[in-house]
């Protein structure tokens, strides 16, 4: 199992680094989920996607720059275990 993921991305439209996408192998398709959290726990973004990654957005607008947490979760394709992941990922977007 293999789970990369930044702690810092910029989405200011320059085209560089806007989107957070944690890179995954080893999970199934079925049961995957990555979502977002803001700092009070509300769910920023979610996907079952391993191929869709958050753009720094909440109901259309651009957030502020702040920290986020950031929860994989799946199942390892080799065990068939349960596998879950938290981090945490700054948002920079001044120009």
């Amino acid at each position: 199992m293999l789970l990369y993921a930044p702690n810092t991305f910029t989405p200011n439209d320059d085209d560089v680094n806007e989107i957070f996408l944690p890179i995954v192998e080893g999970l199934t398709d079925e049961g995957y989920q990555f979502m977002v959290f803001n700092r009070w726990g509300q769910m920023m973004f979610s996907t079952t996607s391993k191929t869709e990654g958050w753009d720094g957005t909440y109901k259309g607008q651009t957030v502020d720059e702040d920290a986020f947490i950031w929860r994989v979760v799946g199942i390892t394709k080799q065990t068939g275990e349960e596998y879950e992941k938290f981090g945490h990922i700054t948002v920079l977007n001044k120009r």
